[in-house]
């Protein structure tokens, strides 16, 4: 038995007890459905070891499987289980039935005849009604054929919102929403108050072609409702992703409106999204709506998020050729990252880079000094002054027969000379703006500090 919470457009589980409990170690419950009696069958494999090498092997007992009923104490059974002997108007009656057997059943029966003098009467019936009993006849309809467009844009105005939902799912199976429906849709999504159709409507958005799946979005992430839903700005986003492909242009469009570029929910969970999406192919044609998003950006904030995932798609990748466009408003941004800067062959950014690897390679010099200083404190050794190793002083010791030390850098081994002298190796010298492109870079970018 588990607690259900709603969590948005979706909902979480907390685990409470078990129904059933039994101390044979063979016991293995499987599947459990409810019964036309109003019990639950519980299928118990019955299976001491559970191994793939003796199933196949015919090393299993396949008659030693039980099935359980479970139900409740002093309940008597629902002996009501012939439906199929039942009119059309005596299956309406029970489609509010509290045993979802019966439910179920009720919407095959009546999917199955298909009749017309019944369609009308269950369109009627989800009219009036607003819980089980409408949503199971909205299935019931839809199987038997009679759920038109214009009956289908009624509903959208039910109350009861899993039959809002629903009607926009099953139109939606069609790959495309008629006209009107199409528009009655896109008003609702303006003001559309549960999250679970708002949740059906970006869902069955991303099915759509593109003239009728990117206004949908659009009208959703307009909204502020859904800026913390788990699932919501992600479908969304994904009605915009399979767009981006073939009908890049349309997709861009929506974001020379500067309103729609303001939005919360583009701000959160598109923009870098988007500029990332463009930037991982590669191609001239997707660097170049990089670079008219970054020219569409209202402010500085919002170029930097669009600058957070284009650098997270070359994040470790080889510059591509850029477009002169992309190239001309990466120049122009207020801050742009070094590594940024050096591949694009700004010469200051060159120079800045070798300053910090060389102030890095001193810095990792002066820590392997210090720690070889409290190395000789520790076994007692003066590091200010050396015995001599010739003359009367040699065996004498003491601090009169001591020696100043010098501890010039250019005496010591290639640890610190050598690594000075690789700093001004071929390597590491400029020839010209994209010297240090492609593999200098990734060699360098892994001893410097961001």
């Amino acid at each position: 038995l588990s607690e259900r919470s709603v969590g948005g457009a979706s909902f979480t589980t907390r685990d409470l007890s078990f129904p059933v409990k039994n101390s044979d170690v063979a016991f293995r419950p499987v599947y459990m459905v409810n019964a036309p009696d109003g019990s639950v069958l519980i299928a118990d494999f019955y299976e001491r070891y559970i191994a793939h090498g003796q199933h196949y092997q015919s090393q299993i007992d396949p008659t030693s499987g039980r099935i359980y009923r479970l139900s409740a104490k002093g309940k008597q059974r629902d002996t009501d289980t012939r439906l199929d002997k039942k009119t059309d108007d005596q299956l309406r009656q029970i489609l509010d039935h509290p045993n979802k057997w019966h439910r179920q059943t009720v919407v095959r029966l009546l999917g199955q005849r298909a009749d017309a003098a019944a369609n009308v009467a269950l369109r009627k019936q989800i009219g009036t009604k607003s819980g089980q009993a409408a949503l199971h006849g909205l299935w019931a309809l839809h199987q038997a054929g009679g759920l038109d467009a214009a009956n289908a844009t009624e509903l959208l105005a039910h109350p009861n919102p899993l039959v809002r939902a629903w009607v926009i799912r099953l139109q939606g199976d069609r790959r495309e929403l008629p006209a009107g429906f199409f528009e009655a849709v896109r008003r609702l999504a303006r003001h559309e108050g549960h999250p679970e159709v708002r949740a059906q409507i970006a869902g069955t958005a991303f099915r759509l072609p593109r003239d009728q799946g990117l206004p949908l979005a659009a009208e959703l992430l307009q909204r502020t409702d859904d800026l913390y839903d788990p699932f919501i700005p992600l479908q969304c986003w994904w009605v915009l992703e399979r767009h981006s492909e073939n009908d890049r242009a349309a997709v861009l469009a929506l974001f020379y409106d500067k309103k729609f570029f303001r939005q919360p929910m583009v701000e959160q969970h598109i923009l870098a999204r988007l500029m990332r999406r463009l930037a991982a192919r590669g191609r001239q044609d997707d660097l170049a709506g990089c670079a008219r998003l970054l020219a569409a950006a209202p402010t500085k904030a919002h170029r930097d998020k669009l600058m957070a995932g284009f650098s997270k798609a070359i994040e470790g990748q080889v510059l591509p050729l850029l477009p002169d466009a992309l190239a001309k408003q990466l120049r122009q941004l207020d801050n742009p990252p070094l590594a940024l800067r050096v591949r694009l062959g700004d010469e200051v950014a060159v120079l800045g880079l070798e300053v910090r690897v060389v102030l890095g390679v001193a810095e990792q010099i002066l820590v392997r000094l210090r720690e070889s200083h409290r190395r000789r404190r520790r076994h007692g050794v003066d590091i200010g002054c050396a015995p001599p190793r010739h003359g009367p002083h040699a065996a004498a010791g003491g601090a009169g027969g001591r020696v100043p030390r010098r501890l010039a850098l250019r005496a010591r081994h290639s640890k610190t000379g050598g690594a000075a002298r690789a700093l001004q190796g071929p390597r590491l010298a400029p020839r010209g703006p994209g010297a240090l492109q492609g593999h200098h870079v990734r060699r360098l970018r892994r001893r410097v500090p961001e």
